[in-house]
């Protein structure tokens, strides 16, 4: 068991204390084979694990506990090639999180998250962004999601066009420029959204506007069964002025309904391609 507990805490609302687990703390230059397995890492003051420009990442069979608003599970920012599988990871904020920022412009690319139980307290299950890099520095693509079990999401937010926040997400927010990169060749499948809060989104594809029309593409949903016995909030797809291609939602389910074909549905923007 490694624990923060004896860190100090700060930050007076978002955490500002130790990421715990630091790979590349300077971001600079590019580092190669980071492996943790089979231990439980808990109450860190900031991000739990924090992955910088870090290359050939394996984590697995890991438990992750955090209870500090922006406590991150794992971040993944400028990586290529990582497999997260068989953990647990229960945080106040992203569970897992995979982002181009202002603080390395490299691409995020070839990750695979497998297997994994994801139960977040305030932000997001599996988050591809929000910060995803600008126009000529940096994309996320090639990113694919199996296996896993969304535990539960409790965002109370219904401001669908504002708020991007979801079980499985994701958020299209520009870092270093106006516009962000192109996100594509995102796949999520074979995962199950269990019985998530009453006001919990399931998923949420969402871009932030006025960002002169920024692109996702090729972003596929396959065999995702949403189960809320009492009812949960609707999942959504908003472009706010931007563009979305390829996108494809195929038994994508929402107690054993199609989601297009029931009241939790919702698809805003005029420039998405959209398929089911």
């Amino acid at each position: 068991v490694l624990s923060g507990a004896r860190l100090a805490h700060t930050g007076d609302r978002y955490a500002s204390g130790y990421q715990l687990i630091e790979t590349n703390a300077s971001k600079t230059l590019t580092r190669k084979g980071f492996t943790v397995e089979g231990i439980t890492v808990v109450d860190s003051p900031s991000w739990t694990f924090s992955i910088y420009r870090t290359d050939d990442v394996r984590i697995e069979n890991t438990n992750i506990i955090c209870w500090i608003l922006n406590g991150d599970g794992i971040d993944l920012c400028s990586v290529d090639g990582a497999l997260v599988k068989g953990c647990f990871i229960r945080t106040y904020d992203d569970c897992i999180t995979l982002k181009v920022n202002h603080l390395s412009l490299d691409d995020t690319k070839n990750i695979r998250i497998e297997d994994n139980l994801i139960w977040a307290d305030f932000a997001g299950g599996i988050v591809v962004g929000p910060e995803s890099g600008a126009l000529g520095g940096g994309r996320i693509h090639h990113v694919e999601v199996s296996g896993c079990t969304v535990l539960d999401y409790p965002t109370r937010n219904k401001d669908y066009l504002n708020d991007d926040r979801g079980g499985l997400c994701i958020s299209q927010y520009p870092s270093g420029g106006s516009t962000s990169a192109v996100i594509s060749d995102i796949s999520f499948h074979d995962v199950v959204i269990d019985n998530i809060r009453k006001d919990g989104r399931p998923i949420s594809v969402w871009q932030k506007p006025q960002q002169g029309g920024c692109l996702m593409e090729r972003i596929s949903f396959r065999d995702i069964a949403i189960i809320s016995e009492q009812g949960c909030g609707i999942s959504t797809v908003v472009s706010n002025g931007n563009t979305i291609k390829e996108l494809t939602f195929s038994n994508v389910t929402y107690n054993g309904t199609l989601i297009q074909d029931s009241a939790h549905w919702l698809v805003e923007g005029d420039d998405i391609d959209i398929s089911y």
